[in-house]
């Protein structure tokens, strides 16, 4: 039951997000406002383990973001797997991005929680993060995400897909 729970929450999260109406994507006017599906890498602290892949999906709106990461990990100390969804919120700045260009550099403050597999995978599920990202071309956007989660730090490298 312990294992069903973290991934039945996941999937909820992930049909909410994906019922946002095409026609409000239309009025954006930032190359790079609407859903993002995303890989990339994890690392925690103080946990031991070898973090290695995390997929997530995002859906940003002119300053603000959020998103759902699914993380895969070795479990604490190294014994066994276990893996964590992410849920996320961020307000970002954009900066030095010219009218009409595709490419941008933003950064940003954020909250999330850690819904676990493994409780002793990280001192406190919820924890304040800092966004910051490149928007590589209408398509790709490189992010990487920072924060602290209890006495542990936590971050993500993520490579985007642009919808």
């Amino acid at each position: 039951m312990r294992k069903i729970r973290p991934i039945l929450l996941g999937l909820i999260a992930v049909a909410l997000m994906l019922t946002v109406p095409g026609a409000a994507m239309a009025e954006f006017q930032y190359h790079h406002n609407g859903m993002a599906l995303g890989v990339g890498i994890n690392q925690a602290t103080d946990n031991d383990a070898d973090e290695s892949f995390a997929f997530g999906v995002k859906f940003r709106s002119d300053t603000f973001a959020g998103g759902l990461d699914y993380c895969k990990s070795e479990g604490p100390g190294g014994e066994g797997t276990t893996s964590f969804m992410f849920p996320w919120v961020a307000w970002m700045e954009e900066f030095s991005r010219p009218p009409e260009s595709t490419y941008d550099l933003y950064g940003g403050l954020g909250v999330g929680y850690m819904i676990l597999e493994d409780e002793e995978f990280i001192d406190s599920p919820f924890g304040p993060f800092v966004i910051t990202g490149w928007d590589l071309g209408e398509e790709l956007t490189v992010e990487g995400k920072v924060g602290v989660f209890g006495g542990s730090f936590w971050g993500t490298a993520m490579v985007y897909w642009n919808m």
